[in-house]
């Protein structure tokens, strides 16, 4: 029942709400197991991908093994926030390796040369899109070793007609295709194979190689991926904080120096003292946008979760006048802060809607 995005918010409260002092014993046992269970789901569902990483944004069913495919920089740095908090909470390794993964794929996908995080990435074309996700049992055959198929298939948990579920694929669009979620890990396919854990690992991973590098082959032929590469300032800011915290869960100076250089490009390019804090910066593809109420919020946040690590007092100087310039710029009235500066709001209307309090 949480709808098709991935519920990356009820995780990060889930985990807030376990691990706060204040809650009470079978509170915080009911949110540890919803937030162990949904984790654990999602991992395994193919709502995340495990050739190249990270997450796609959506499903189309009621399942998570029929994804929307389209990954959003809006997607990762909430759901890898999460994992790490998981992390936490939970003896094993995998929460932690999971936000790692997904921090680490989204550096490579959206950022180019630390000039900040474009937006997402798609495949535009739905006649390929089952070409490029879904795969047949007998492609799989073709591409794969008899070793590496016979791991593949039982981790992906493939079949002849497809493992799509006829309630997610009601007009069988695609019968006889099989989406893929890693359905076991290494030591689950061990057991059940019966073949040591470093194999069953190793040839895992030469399957996954193989398989992505076929993905890779029919794209660049086809140039069948669209790249929204526009900076805004709101999503670089969330990213930054997702990754001030992985650098605390993980002891990780690397993180946190990315953080930095978040905070750094976009004190250059998207604040100016004459025109204050930017949405997006003006460029040869944009022109310049002030900032909007929910950029100074996740800036303020992230500035607040970096100077929770390094202890800069930079942070907070910065964040003073952030402050001081969001009232000055979009307080229409004691107690009320509007979303778009008061020289640029259109109409005039007073709407309040509990849904759409999410940041």
């Amino acid at each position: 029942g949480s709808g098709g995005l991935v519920p990356s918010g009820l995780l990060n409260l889930s985990a807030l709400v376990a691990a706060a002092p204040g809650t009470s014993g079978r509170l915080a046992e009911r949110a540890r197991a919803l937030l162990d269970g949904t984790c654990d789901v999602l991992l395994r569902g193919a709502i995340r991908d495990p050739l190249d990483g990270g997450f796609f944004s959506a499903r189309r069913s009621s399942g998570w093994d029929l994804p929307v495919f389209i990954k959003a920089v809006d997607t990762q740095s909430p759901i890898a926030l999460a994992y790490g908090r998981a992390s936490m909470l939970d003896d094993s390794p995998r929460y932690l390796e999971a936000s790692r993964e997904i921090l680490s794929y989204s550096e490579q996908a959206f950022r180019d040369g630390g000039e900040g995080f474009g937006l997402y990435q798609i495949v535009p074309s739905r006649t390929l899109q089952p070409r490029v996700f879904l795969w047949s049992q007998e492609r799989l055959r073709e591409l794969l070793t008899a070793a590496e198929f016979e791991v593949a298939s039982a981790a992906f948990q493939t079949s002849g007609i497809g493992n799509i579920p006829p309630e997610s694929d009601p007009q069988r669009d695609f019968f006889r295709k099989n989406s893929l979620g890693l359905k076991r890990n290494a030591a689950e396919l061990a057991t059940e194979l019966g073949i040591p854990e470093g194999e069953a690992r190793d040839t895992l991973e030469a399957a996954r190689r193989r398989l992505l590098a076929q993905r890779e082959e029919l794209l660049t032929r086809v140039e069948g991926v669209f790249r929204e590469g526009t900076r805004v300032t709101e999503t670089n800011a969330r990213f930054a904080t997702s990754l001030a915290a992985f650098s605390g869960f993980a002891n990780s100076s690397e993180h946190l120096a990315e953080a930095q250089e978040i905070l750094a490009f976009l004190k250059t390019r998207h604040y100016s003292k004459e025109g204050g804090l930017l949405r997006i910066a003006a460029t040869g593809d944009h022109r310049q946008v002030r900032a909007r109420g929910a950029d100074y919020a996740a800036l303020l946040n992230t500035l607040l979760a970096v100077y929770r690590v390094d202890l800069d007092p930079a942070h907070l100087i910065w964040a003073r006048a952030l402050v001081d310039e969001l009232l000055q710029a979009h307080q229409d009235a004691p107690g009320r802060i509007k979303e778009a500066p008061r020289s640029e709001q259109i109409g005039l209307l007073d709407i309040y809607s509990t849904s759409m309090i999410f940041g």
